[in-house]
C-alpha cells in the first residue's frame, strides 16, 4: 500500500503522516422526528429515545463532551445497521436519533433532510490524516496523488463538505 487515510488518533509508527483536517461525530434525527418527539437538550435524553445504530465497530452506547467531562449514553432502540447508507436513510425516513461522523451525513443535513442536535455535546473532532512510507525514496506518482488528493479534499471542505476543517 503506497498511501492510506486514517481517521482518528495515529500511533506511533514508522509512517508518514501529514493531517488532512478533521471531522466531527454527530447526532442527527430528521426534521419530522424532532418535530414529533422533540429536540433533547442533553445527551442522557437519549437513554430512552429511538436511536438507530450502526455496529460497525461501535460499542452499544454514545460517547458526548460536557465540558471537559465525558459522558457515555446507551443508544437505544431496535434498528441496527452494518453499514452506513440504511442507517442514514432510516433517520431520514424519521426512526430515530442517529450517531454518525460528518462526513457521511453532511449532504443530508445541507439538504434539510436530517437536523443537527446535541452538537454542544459533541466529542472532539477526529484528525483525518494522510500516511505513507518515509518520503525519502517516495515514488513521483505517490506525491502526486499526495498532492491531488490534498487539492481535491479542499474544494470539497465547508459546508456539505466532508471535513469540518482542513489544515
Amino acid at each position: 500500500i503506497d498511501v492510506g487515510v486514517r481517521i482518528g488518533a495515529l500511533l506511533d509508527s514508522t509512517l508518514v503522516a501529514q493531517t488532512l483536517g478533521s471531522i466531527r461525530r454527530v447526532v442527527v434525527a430528521s426534521p419530522d422526528f424532532l418535530a414529533a418527539h422533540g429536540t433533547p437538550a442533553h445527551p442522557q435524553e437519549l437513554a430512552g429515545a429511538r436511536c438507530v445504530r450502526f455496529t460497525g465497530g461501535s460499542a452499544p452506547w454514545w460517547t458526548f463532551h460536557d465540558g471537559e467531562r465525558r459522558l457515555q449514553v446507551s443508544a437505544g432502540g431496535n434498528l441496527e445497521f452494518n453499514h452506513i447508507a440504511p442507517a442514514t436513510d432510516a433517520c431520514v425516513a424519521g426512526a430515530g436519533f442517529g450517531m454518525f461522523m460528518s462526513y457521511q451525513v453532511a449532504s443530508l443535513v445541507a439538504a434539510g433532510r436530517l437536523a443537527l442536535v446535541l452538537e454542544a455535546f459533541e466529542p472532539p473532532p477526529r484528525p483525518v490524516s494522510i500516511v505513507y512510507p518515509h518520503a525519502r525514496g517516495l515514488p513521483m506518482r505517490t506525491r502526486l496523488f499526495i498532492d491531488w488528493l490534498r487539492q481535491a479534499l479542499a474544494a470539497r471542505a465547508g459546508p456539505g463538505g466532508p471535513f469540518d476543517t482542513l489544515a
